[in-house]
């Protein structure tokens, strides 16, 4: 009857033991899913990383061309504000204090 004790509980121990084994074998295939999914995400967020630096510098681009227009605009409202017919008379009208030598 001993040996037959010891038989028994070496089945349930061997049970355990093969129940544990698919419980780690699970878990195992859960976390190459998680790594697999991890893995993506990482290589997702390069991708959007390099978006995101291209977009800027192509903002940084424009911006550039916005401000050189901004100037060149500037200048040539200043050109344009000078050469207008009224700065033009304003320069030559003789004020009434100013006496001819």
């Amino acid at each position: 009857m001993s040996q037959e004790t010891h038989k028994d509980k070496f089945d349930d121990v061997f049970h355990e033991i093969e129940q544990y084994q698919q419980i780690i074998n699970s878990l195992r295939e859960e976390m190459d899913k998680y790594k697999n999914n991890l893995g993506n995400a990482l290589s997702q967020n390069t991708q959007y990383q390099q978006i995101i630096d291209s977009l800027k510098a192509e903002i940084s681009e424009y911006k550039n061309k916005l401000d050189n227009i901004i100037s060149t605009s500037i200048e040539y409202c200043k050109i344009i504000e000078y050469t207008s017919p009224t700065h033009i008379k304003r320069s030559f009208t003789i004020s009434p204090n100013h006496r001819l030598a």
